[in-house]
Parts: C-alpha cells; sequence; structure tokens
C-alpha cells in the first residue's frame, strides 16, 4: 500500500527537478542571447544537424505547440535532409 505512494511521490519529485532544469536553462539561454546583442552564433553544419535530430524527436514526444517552431525552422532551413 505505501509503494504506489512513494513511487508517485518520487514521479512528483522528478518532474519538479526537471521543471526547474528547464527554468534555469530558458534563463542561462536569455542571458546568453543577450551578451550576443542580436549577432548570431556561428554553427557548424554537424551542430544544426544535431540540434535539428533533436528538435523532431522533441517534437514527436512532446506537445508540438511550443516545440512545433523548432523543428519546423531546422526543417526549413535543410539541417535534417543534410543529416
Amino acid at each position: 500500500m505505501i509503494l504506489p505512494f512513494l513511487i508517485a511521490w518520487l514521479a512528483t519529485k522528478m518532474y519538479c527537478h526537471q521543471g526547474h532544469v528547464m527554468v534555469y536553462l530558458r534563463e542561462e539561454n536569455r542571458i546568453l542571447k543577450a551578451k550576443l546583442k542580436g549577432k548570431s552564433i556561428p554553427l557548424t553544419d554537424v551542430e544544426r544537424r544535431r540540434l535539428a535530430v533533436l528538435a523532431v524527436v522533441l517534437k514527436k514526444s512532446a506537445d508540438s505547440n511550443r516545440l512545433k517552431s523548432i523543428a519546423s525552422f531546422s526543417i526549413r532551413k535543410g539541417m535534417v535532409a543534410s543529416a
């Protein structure tokens, strides 16, 4: 009887931690983008492909509302086609 409670509690803690990590990463990205002052980050073709593949995986596994723009941007740029 206590095992389901412990599993639910642990899952909640892990989900909460994941949320904190996402908030931290978003803020870190915002700060780094602000430091660039409108300049683009030079990426190699390999780096673009890696990001595009991850974006497509995220699009398949999560709500596509937020992630649709990432994957569609990568696909429009032809990054996945050259992978």
